[in-house]
């Protein structure tokens, strides 16, 4: 891949070249007019105060922020700069109600209020995908993040807000470009090339814009890279005085494998970074490629396997290394409550029934109940926060090919039409040795035509409207193997994987069951579903948004869309253990909003937002399965907004309501949630060269109703009735550790509704988050920034049986400027917090921890403009 990306450079920075010096061979000063004057003064609006730049993505272009009813979150690209945003976990650096969930070290999605959001780019919602590859930035000028379903005219998404990530776009005032190479912690290398210039096409001015990332990057955790290429082409052109266009094209590859994280966690492992060490009775097999059958696996787990002596609690519990339990000098009772696995009849005795095929294991001891009843401790090691899930066999590669294309049109009556047209093809491919495996392949075609018009209503009162329709057509397929991902079984302390936490997956044929491969799950699961699902959908919507002014002082912003759809899924065709099923439908929803305002003064305004929406939620590849992916909901929101000090101080703050009736796609179905919070954000230029950024932000996240597969609390409860957790790994480290009620004989007991949290609260979060920045320009040449953000405690699990502590985390940034040059140093967790990334709530806080770097992590960017 690397000889590739040299050649795409190569051939982008010729091309740049050449094109570049057409366009400055026609010297002739051209008159651009206002058009030309609007694109100049668009690229020079890159300021930290969000009011210096126009919101496009609530309910009409050009919007003012202190003019629109809902919570934004606008990003200039000197804040992306500032705050380090990277990718859709940097966003918990600012703004309020962004947060960080880990999905197995992947942002694909952004999670806003304690849910997870929509991507729209340019107005138009991108394929959903959770976690199959980080969201390219290659392309990204600047963002703003809209709490709350989209407003109506916009296709609908998930509940907890979005993003609209806003193109880079040509330039017109002159031909310019720039270099930025940036090395950091980590063998972190990136290369950015950016170009562009005016030129005039026939007798119609235009631009483009050229930009090259390239990056080869390891990351803090072993065995995790971060390797991609993002090339990004876009083109402006002005056809007439009334006609323009805007179109442009990235193309993205991304090469890495996902971060696990911690496994085996608990209260010690989080405190102490004491891991429990161990790893179950061998179920290794020749005839299985020489690692661990996982079908021998399944039927330990759930009673289905030959065993003679029916113990299968022997499987699941953990082998400790002899040296270790024999130099810990255990009185002689635990000791012989220990099984020795170096006996020939305790060996026996323990593998009967079993192939004989089957690589046993000949040495160590296994942890039984009489042991810890009689007074013994699990064995732990210290672990680093490096030390991880991953493996170097693993990887998640991802091809994102995006286009998109609009017109728009003035008309003398004062009207605008715009045709906006987007495309974007995804295809991914991902394995994790401990067993899991995803591939997906996914394809949007997206048209949206609109009409704006303002009327005059007499001398004090105006009206001014958004209507038109849109077509979208998302065909997806994905195929997962995820059934048992029984991730505890690895023992993450040892410097090299075994034989015995590895196996077949995904496409990988298994040569013991019928020459199958296991995309099906091997459980003969029905079909369509999160297994195995390939699903066309087709979306028709028409939508009005209207802006109602009532003198100056009151407005009412509404907006109303009616969607149809159609949809038919199937099992893929493709070699799993699934019958072929193929489901069809069709349903219609109606969403609509209403959106008062009321200026109190010149400074302070009132606003309100009321909105009944369907949010759609696909599986994380981008299928579906039914009706249960649009689920309803709802938003009621209040908030007082103020602009004052001629726009050099911003505020906002509101609180907020939302329910819905979420997807889940692990069972299927639709789970209800609500929730509610908070939010506090300040934006304050205190001099010319300083300026003070804020936010605070305090949300609940409930279940309301009992909780299901895979969001069943932990609570490793042990059969000796300790209820310490350790033990609950030593006894179960080589089960699948599901979470189902009333499993492996009731480490689940009280099932859906834990005692410790009779609210369901959502956890794997914190929920309360407060954030200080600070940036001062010294002088012409150098400036600093410093920022702070303070998260609350919060639980990992519903039944809060581990708890992570509040935390500081600051991070800063050098820069020296001159009109050749700028060098920028960036330092993160600068005071060596010690502290953890939020966990996906429905599955991953069970089962994983990660733990955030514990040292300072720092990069030097380089940039040259030319």
């Amino acid at each position: 891949m690397k000889i590739k990306r040299c050649l795409v450079a190569s051939a982008l920075l010729s091309g740049a070249a050449n094109f570049n010096l057409h366009a400055q061979d026609d010297e002739e000063v051209t008159d651009l007019g206002i058009f030309i004057s609007e694109q100049i003064a668009a690229e020079e609006s890159d300021s930290l105060i969000p009011t210096d730049r126009t919101v496009d993505s609530a309910f009409f272009d050009d919007m003012d922020l202190v003019d629109i009813p809902r919570a934004i979150t606008v990003l200039s690209p000197e804040a992306m700069e500032q705050f380090q945003i990277n990718d859709f976990d940097d966003l918990q650096k600012v703004g309020a109600g962004t947060e960080r969930y880990n999905f197995y070290g992947i942002p694909g999605a952004p999670v806003l209020r304690g849910w997870q959001g929509g991507i729209y780019y340019n107005g138009m919602l991108r394929p959903f995908q959770r976690n199959e590859m980080p969201t390219s930035f290659g392309s990204l000028e600047a963002m703003e993040i809209v709490k709350g379903p989209a407003p109506a005219q916009y296709i609908p998404s998930h509940v907890g807000g979005y993003v609209n990530m806003i193109p880079k776009s040509p330039f017109f005032d002159e031909s310019r470009g720039s270099v930025t190479l940036e090395a950091g912690s980590n063998d972190h290398y990136n290369v950015q090339v950016d170009q562009g210039a005016p030129f005039m096409l026939g007798k119609a001015p235009a631009a483009y814009r050229l930009s090259l990332s390239v990056q080869d990057a390891d990351s803090y955790w072993k065995n995790v890279g971060n390797d991609y290429l993002s090339l990004y082409a876009a083109l402006k052109v002005k056809l007439s005085d009334k006609t323009s266009i805007f179109a442009g094209a990235e193309y993205y590859e991304f090469e890495s494998n996902e971060n696990a994280g911690w496994n085996r966690p608990t209260q010690n492992l989080v405190d102490n970074n004491e891991y429990v060490i161990g790893e179950p009775l061998s179920v290794v097999r020749p005839g299985n490629g020489g690692i661990a059958d996982r079908n021998i696996v399944d039927g330990l787990v759930w009673g289905y396997a030959p065993l003679t002596n029916g113990n299968y609690a022997d499987f699941r519990a953990l082998v400790v290394p002899a040296d270790i339990v024999e130099a810990a000098g255990l009185p002689a009772d635990q000791l012989a409550a220990l099984k020795n696995m170096a006996d020939a009849e305790v060996r026996a005795a323990t593998y009967a029934g079993m192939p004989d095929d089957v690589v046993q294991t000949t040495s160590g001891y296994l942890y039984t109940p009489e042991y810890f009843l009689a007074g013994g401790t699990p064995f732990t090691t210290t672990i680093d926060a490096d030390d991880v899930l991953s493996d170097l066999s693993d990887f998640a590669d991802s091809e994102d090919i995006m286009a998109f294309f609009d017109i728009t049109h003035n008309f003398d009556s004062g009207s605008t039409l715009t045709n906006k047209l987007f495309v974007e093809k995804i295809d991914t491919d991902k394995v994790s040795s401990y067993q899991y495996a995803f591939r997906m392949s996914q394809e949007v075609v997206d048209d949206r035509i609109s009409l704006t018009n303002e009327i005059d209503i007499g001398d004090s009162m105006s009206l001014l409207l958004n209507y038109g329709a849109q077509a979208r057509l998302t065909k997806a397929k994905q195929l997962q193997d995820f059934w048992v991902e029984p991730m505890a079984r690895r023992d993450i302390s040892l410097p090299t994987i075994s034989a015995n936490s590895v196996f077949l997956s995904g496409s990988d044929i298994d040569p013991l069951a019928g020459g199958n491969n296991y995309w099906g799950g091997n459980f003969g699961a029905s079909g369509p579903g999160g297994h195995a699902a390939e699903s066309e959908l087709t979306q028709m919507g028409l939508f009005l948004s209207s802006k109602f002014d009532i003198g100056e002082s009151f407005s009412i912003l509404a907006s109303a869309r009616y969607d149809s759809i159609d949809y038919e899924v199937r099992v893929p065709d493709e070699p799993t253990d699934i019958e072929q099923n193929i489901v069809t439908g069709d349903d219609t929803f109606l969403n609509w909003s209403i959106n008062p305002s009321f200026k109190i003064n010149e400074s302070l305004s009132l606003y309100g937002a009321l909105q009944e929406a369907t949010t759609y939620a696909p599986l994380q590849g981008g299928a579906i399965v039914g009706d249960q992916n649009f689920g309803e909901s709802s938003l009621k929101e209040v908030g007082i907004k103020m602009s004052a000090m001629e726009g050099n101080l911003f505020s906002t703050l509101s609180y907020y309501e939302w329910d819905q009736a979420s997807f889940n796609d692990i069972t299927g179905t639709s789970d209800p949630y609500e929730s509610e919070g908070i939010e506090f954000e300040l934006a304050y230029a205190a001099t010319e060269s300083t300026t003070i950024i804020a936010s605070f932000s305090d949300r609940e996240t409930r279940r309301t109703t009992s909780l299901g597969y895979r969001t069943m609390p932990f609570g490793l409860l042990d059969p000796t009735g300790a209820g310490n957790d350790e033990i609950g790994v030593a006894l179960e480290g080589g089960a699948l550790l599901n979470q189902f009620a009333n499993a492996f004989g009731g480490f689940t007991p009280e099932g859906g509704s834990p005692s410790a949290n009779p609210d369901l609260i959502v956890p794997g979060a914190p929920q309360t988050v407060v954030k200080l920045f600070v940036s001062n320009t010294f002088n012409e040449n150098f400036g600093a920034s410093i920022g702070a953000v303070w998260s609350d405690s919060y639980w990992t699990s519903y039944d809060r049986n581990i708890e992570i502590d509040s935390s500081t985390v600051v991070n800063a940034n050098l820069w020296y400027e001159t009109e050749a040059w700028k060098a920028m140093l960036s330092l993160e967790n600068l005071t060596e917090e010690d502290y953890f990334l939020g966990a996906d709530p429905n599955f991953a806080a069970n089962n994983l921890l990660t733990k955030a770097p514990e040292d300072v992590q720092m990069k030097l960017t380089l940039t040259v403009p030319f």
